[in-house]
């Protein structure tokens, strides 16, 4: 009969420590889950963040190239009272249309009643 208590005793002890240490295995699981989502939600927070400091630097970019243009055409026509000067012509223009322009730049050097356009012509020196 003492021997069968030791038995139960050592049984119900075994059970109980089994039983402590599966409760102590699932808190402590519950844990680490519950960290990384912790974790998760820190690292999207912290992307989110990067995402707008980097938009911010976009505008802020945008703004200082605009501001810079705006003002580099500001120098470029303040001695014209702010008017843009366009010829219209580029890199694969054709001759015809190069002599066009040529043409209409000489009409705000001669004098006539009737002129059919007029280009500034912008000297550089």
């Amino acid at each position: 009969m003492k021997k069968m208590q030791k038995v139960l005793l050592i049984s119900g002890i075994f059970v109980v420590a089994l039983f402590g240490l599966g409760i102590a295995f699932f808190k402590i699981m519950e844990n680490s889950n519950e960290y990384e989502k912790a974790q998760l939600e820190i690292e999207v927070r912290e992307t989110k963040e990067q995402i707008e400091r980097e938009r911010e630097d976009v505008k802020i970019k945008a703004q200082r190239e605009a501001k810079a243009k705006a003002a580099e055409l500001e120098a470029k026509t303040a001695i014209y009272d702010g008017i843009e000067f366009e010829t219209g012509l580029d890199e694969d223009s054709t001759e015809t249309e190069v002599m066009d322009v040529m043409h209409k730049m000489t009409h705000q050097k001669v004098r006539s009643q009737d002129k059919w356009g007029a280009i500034p012509c912008l000297l550089r020196l």
